[in-house]
């Protein structure tokens, strides 16, 4: 077995995601940053051999940070635009996406999102799955059901270790 050279699929832009309703813990000033998966892609390959990456990324759209997701049905030899996988919830970030892929080739995303509005001392947050049974192709990316909610809606900052956290 041999490897191609490294190839990227597309830019990672960033912005992160902040909440300027809480302190951020090395500074003590607003606005806080959340440790997210930002620069973490997470890939996944179907039994079929189609590829997928989801990461957290910048989405002019919304001015947010979004789940992306794009795939490959040639190897990586070319890829999907990237696509929001919560396109129809996109007024709060969508962080720390991950990706998983069913031996029938349903693909799954989980990622965290808020609830509501943060206010001091509180982000509302809950982790979501939205579910693709078009495994889409290198010229079109899955298209994604509504979501669902994985877990009850828990605050981010009183999460157990929440503050053990590097920043």
């Amino acid at each position: 077995m041999s490897w191609d050279s490294p190839r990227v699929i597309t830019p990672e832009p960033s912005i992160g995601v902040t909440d300027p309703n809480n302190l951020d813990p090395s500074t003590n000033t607003a606005p806080e940053t959340l440790r997210t998966g930002h620069i973490l892609p997470e890939p996944a390959i179907s039994s079929t051999g189609q590829l997928y990456v989801t990461w957290e990324g910048f989405d002019p759209g919304s001015n947010l940070d979004q789940a992306f997701i794009t795939t490959s049905s040639d190897g990586g030899a070319s890829w999907s635009a990237p696509a929001v996988v919560n396109s129809s919830n996109t007024t709060r970030s969508a962080y720390t996406p991950a990706i998983t892929v069913a031996s029938d080739g349903t693909v799954a995303v989980t990622y965290y999102q808020w609830d509501g509005a943060t206010t001091s001392g509180a982000e509302p947050t809950m982790l979501y799955i939205q579910k693709s049974t078009s495994g889409g192709s290198s010229s079109t990316p899955p298209t994604f059901g509504a979501r669902t909610a994985v877990s009850a809606e828990f605050n981010t900052i009183a999460a157990p270790g929440w503050w053990l956290l590097p920043r």
